[in-house]
């Protein structure tokens, strides 16, 4: 059952579906698997493992020229964490999950490449935390909701930061991606 999900979100992973129109503005939905990790500085020392998630939402790609777009978008994102942890004489293991609303906002180059093309760029995102959970298995085992805050083991809400896109565009609309 769980490779079947796996393989799933991987033919999911960052497809856009996109409704054509001359010269204007163009909307897409966007469907991808997400994986990440959490890492932190102090306290317990922490091995790390990818944690699969999901994103989902709409972008739109606004055309600056023939070559160049613009897309900034709207997602709703997990992110998070496995870490197998060592604190004083506990031993265990931790998930975290972690559920934003991300807006990235990407300047793309596009290139003809066969039936389509091949599209590259990046740009600034900023996400917003809405929930997080959390739970421990192993000694001293507890579960619960993951703070966020200003705390030595709280999280930041606000995220933010850069990634880069690659990915091929079809003439029908349809585009795959990925991102970092």
């Amino acid at each position: 059952y769980i490779v079947k999900r796996i393989i799933l979100l991987i033919l999911l992973s960052s497809i856009s579906i996109i409704t054509f129109a001359q010269d204007s503005p163009v909307f897409g939905l966007k469907a991808g698997l997400n994986l990440s990790e959490l890492s932190r500085t102090a306290g317990a020392l922490y091995s790390t493992q990818l944690l699969p998630g999901y994103n989902f939402g709409g972008v739109l790609d606004i055309a600056v020229d023939n070559d160049f777009s613009l897309q900034p978008g709207f997602l709703i994102s997990t992110k998070g964490g496995r870490n197998a942890y060592r604190l004083d004489s506990f031993y265990g293991t931790a998930k975290v999950t972690l559920n934003y609303i991300e807006i990235p906002v990407n300047l793309l180059y596009h290139l003809p490449a066969g039936k389509g093309k091949v599209f590259f760029g990046g740009g600034p995102y900023l996400g917003y935390g809405l929930s997080s959970t959390r739970g421990y298995t192993g000694d001293g085992a507890a579960g619960g909701q993951t703070q966020f805050g200003d705390g030595l083991y709280d999280l930041k809400r606000v995220d933010m930061g850069i990634n880069m896109m690659f990915g091929y565009k079809f003439r029908n609309g349809i585009a795959f991606d990925l991102n970092y």
